[in-house]
């Protein structure tokens, strides 16, 4: 009885412990155990009833107080810590243990319930005050203030505490009040001041500045965690959120500016900082108020400058974002700057990389040119054009207009204007190819060249882009056929160009949308059928033209060849395979299964490959053309065996039901129309059971002779993989399951049961609670063929064995079969203390309460 008892609290079946409690003597089981479970478990009814019903003095009350103390990650159980002191156990738990781990998770009810029953001075109010500050209760903390006597705290270290607490634990409002009942000197102004710039605590390092001594704090160290708070703030993705963060810590870095002498502070690295967080305020600041010897130019304009390069928005308008975020600080500073001693060159250089027009203007208009490497700075424009249009980014707008402007304001003899008219062919820039040859002499140029660039450049385009283009590509159709009209077939090199044509629908294949390949089928086919109707079919390779028609799906063209071709200069099978691997695409099944019915009534069999075209048709569920070729050829050729060995072996899982019926019906199909010697019928059995496919098990099992089959095996198939589908519980799953028992039901009712291992059946079904299955056994066999007690044992051993308890082993299925088995079995064949076990985790009281009343069952 003690372990039964035991096992009821394991498994939380409440009812069944209230029944123990009420009705049987506290002698036979343990009561400090049920207590401790109970306390675990937060049973509080169970802890009350124990508590007005047994002797205190028999109960261990401060194992059971430290059990709901300290659960594990969520804290004192507020209920029945509450419960406990209600009755008179002080004396047998620790007090100061209690209010401590209270005060730690903030429990002020508790606390209050434990000041109210005992004297304060007899607490450890010291430690209890510490322990709610270190963990910034700030209600726990101002009722205590407000309540107890401020005496018996130890206010400074309770201040310490506080401000030292883990930092997503620190609260601002607990400072605040802490310092109004703290000595000023001996608070760490250093580090308050550290955790209020980490924080972003505008008051708190306002009060801070205002009430300590700066030389006593570290500004620097203080400044530098706003900005490193800055930078690894939560994570961004747009500039509306790196404003938000510039909202949020530049006033405070401005406040520490104002109020702190500049003697203090690493103004170079502030400057610094402010660049490279784009903070234009900061830098007006520090620019207006500081001596620019001090803080290094040069080098805060090489940081904007690698500032603006990281930023993350590499897309359209994220470049232009950056633009105006970093752009008014690089004008700012060179405005103010003397320009002397500034590194105008990079200067220049940094602003046509990045296309900043206003600055390259104000350095061109404001500079001895001399200084500037001009021709650099052009190079730089025309590299980060073309790096802009690899990443797909348009680069006209931003990179032009500087080159434009370069050539409108230098002097065209200190710059190298071949290269530039081979820049601007490259990158097709009218503009800028119209100011150097409008005003420069041509002999000087070398036009030619740049005319070559330009050709090449033209069909890398059209290569790439050109077939992609359905306007350009109209062009193309209608000028073909002009020229087909109009021109003498022997000048055109026709071979090549359909070979053209056909590289260039592989290419657009692969790299364009299901609707740009619509389109192009309809574009191609037009093409196709000109072709074949214009041009003698002795200058073309037809090969190429058929391995086209099929891959856009064209049944005129298709036709057109097959009617006007000796097909001895065609290889179909050929084009039959490459439509083979483009069949998945369910938009064009159609048109793939009446490409296939022209060649079957048009080519002669022998020239097809008829077995892999099957397998083919199979693999996509193309159910009428699998019909089509089993009604109208001969099996012989196709190696239906084969190919119903590889719809078995390659099937996986699939929870597509369309698919799935599909399959199923795939296989009916061939069993229907083939002969079933030339097929492998043990392994479609084994493959229908393993996938549950109830239709075809029944086809083979109605229509075979059972000697050719090893149901046996197959059944034991069934056992082997229910256990794939229990632990995975979803309602997929949950039908398949069903099939699985109908599965076994439909076998134990068409096989004869010498030929199968009833036994596994029976450990199977009952593991897996299909009650149906075992009622049929227990009805319907004799029990001495079944060892119903190795079943139980199984289920009682699955219990044991932790690790595969399963949330849906405690069902009400579980239940319900061991009411079943002890109905339906003599209980001579049964142990009796592991049904009561079982009863007992599963909640049969109908058990239970029988093995009780007879007395079976006495300790």
């Amino acid at each position: 009885m003690r372990e039964a008892v035991r096992s009821v609290c394991v498994v939380e079946k409440m009812e069944l412990l209230e029944c123990f409690l009420y009705n049987i003597d506290h002698s036979l089981y343990d009561v400090h155990h049920v207590l401790k479970d109970s306390c675990r478990y937060g049973w509080t009814h169970i802890v009350k009833w124990l508590l007005d019903n047994t002797e205190h003095s028999s109960l261990d009350i401060s194992s059971a107080m430290h059990t709901v103390l300290h659960r594990e990650f969520v804290g004192p159980d507020n209920t029945l810590v509450g419960l406990l002191l209600q009755y008179p156990i002080h004396d047998k738990v620790d007090v100061a243990e209690i209010i401590k781990e209270c005060c730690w998770w903030g429990l002020l009810n508790l606390v209050q319930l434990i000041c109210e029953k005992n004297d304060h001075k007899k607490l450890d109010m010291k430690e209890a005050m510490n322990t709610a500050c270190s963990r910034s209760h700030f209600d726990l903390v101002d009722w205590m203030l407000a309540n107890i006597e401020n005496n018996l705290f130890d206010m400074p270290t309770a201040f310490d505490k506080a401000i030292h607490a883990d930092f997503d634990d620190l609260n601002a409002s607990l400072i605040l009040l802490l310092k109004d009942y703290t000595d000023h000197k001996l608070i760490d102004m250093k580090h308050l001041l550290t955790i209020g710039c980490k924080q972003c605590w505008y008051n708190i390092v306002d009060w801070v500045l205002g009430n300590a001594d700066h030389t006593v704090l570290d500004v620097d160290k203080a400044m530098n965690s706003v900005y490193i708070k800055w930078m690894f703030d939560e994570p961004f993705n747009d500039d509306i959120e790196i404003n938000c963060r510039r909202v949020k810590y530049e006033p405070l870095i401005k406040m520490i500016l104002e109020k702190v002498n500049h003697s203090l502070l690493d103004l170079k690295e502030v400057f610094n900082q402010a660049c490279h967080y784009a903070s234009l305020d900061v830098v007006i600041l520090v620019l207006e108020n500081t001596d620019h010897k001090k803080i290094y130019v040069k080098k805060a304009l090489d940081i904007l400058y690698i500032s603006w390069m990281y930023d993350d928005n590499f897309d359209e308008l994220g470049i232009n974002e950056r633009r105006d975020k970093y752009e008014p600080l690089i004008k700012l500073m060179i405005e103010k700057e003397n320009f002397d001693s500034l590194d105008l060159k990079k200067v220049l250089n940094q602003a046509c990389q990045y296309g900043s027009f206003d600055i390259v203007k104000l350095v061109l208009e404001n500079t001895d040119h001399e200084r500037l490497d001009v021709n650099e700075a052009m190079k730089k424009a025309y590299d980060s054009w073309m790096y802009s249009d690899k990443k797909c980014i348009d680069g006209r707008n931003r990179y032009e207009p500087v080159m434009k402007l370069i050539l409108e304001k230098v002097n065209h003899n200190s710059l190298y204007l071949q290269n530039i008219l081979i820049q601007a062919c490259k990158i097709g820039s009218l503009d800028v190819l119209t100011l150097v040859l409008e005003k420069n002499d041509h002999n000087k140029l070398d036009v030619k060249a740049a005319m070559n660039i330009l050709h090449d450049e033209l069909n890398n385009f059209k290569y790439y882009y050109g077939y992609m283009n359905f306007d350009f590509y109209e062009e193309h159709k209608d000028r073909s056929d002009r020229n087909k009209k109009n021109t003498d077939h022997k000048l055109l090199d026709v071979k090549k160009a359909t070979s053209i044509l056909y590289d260039a629908w592989e290419w657009n294949y692969y790299y364009s949308t299901i609707e740009e390949i619509k389109d192009m089928r309809d574009q191609y086919e037009k093409l196709i059928k000109l072709i074949i109707e214009k041009v003698k079919h002795d200058s073309l390779d037809l090969q190429i033209l058929l391995n086209l028609a099929f891959c856009c799906c064209s049944l005129d063209a298709v036709t057109l060849m097959l009617e006007k071709t000796d097909h001895k200069m065609l290889n179909v099978q050929k084009a039959i395979d490459i439509i083979c691997y483009q069949w998945e695409n369910s938009d064009i099944r159609d048109k793939y299964e009446q490409l296939i019915n022209l060649i079957l009534a048009k080519v002669n069999d022998d020239s097809l490959d008829l077995h892999q075209v099957l397998d083919c048709a199979c693999f996509y569920h193309s159910l009428d053309f699998v019909t089509l070729l089993l009604e109208k050829t001969d099996h012989k050729q196709l190696h239906v065996k084969e190919v119903m060995n590889i719809i078995c072996n390659e099937w996986d899982f699939d929870k597509n039901s369309d698919r799935r019926d599909k399959h199923e019906r795939k296989i009916k199909l061939i069993l229907e129309k083939v002969n079933r010697d030339s097929l492998d019928l043990q392994n479609v059995l084994n493959h229908a059971c393993r996938w549950t496919l109830l239709d075809v098990v029944t086809l083979l099992l109605e229509n075979t002779d059972h000697k050719l089959l090893d149901v046996k095996k197959a059944m034991n198939i069934i056992c082997q993989h229910w256990d794939h589908y229990y632990y995975e519980e979803d309602e997929e799953n949950s039908a398949r399951e069903e099939k699985l028992e109908q599965l076994i039901i439909l076998i134990l009712d068409k096989v004869n049961h010498d030929s199968l291992d009833l036994q596994q059946v029976f450990d199977c079904v009952c593991r897996y609670c299909s009650l149906d299955v075992v009622t049929l056994l227990l009805e319907k066999t004799d029990h001495k063929m079944l060892d119903v007690q190795e079943a139980l044992k199984i289920k009682y051993e699955q219990y044991l064995d932790k690790e595969n308890i399963d949330e849906r082993d405690n069902t009400c299925n579980n239940k319900v079969l061991i009411e079943l088995i002890f109905e339906k079995v003599n209980h001579d064949y049964l142990d009796l203390k592991i049904v009561l076990f079982l009863a007992c985790i599963y909640g049969s009281i109908d058990v239970i309460t029988l093995l009780l009343e007879k007395q079976i069952i006495t300790n």
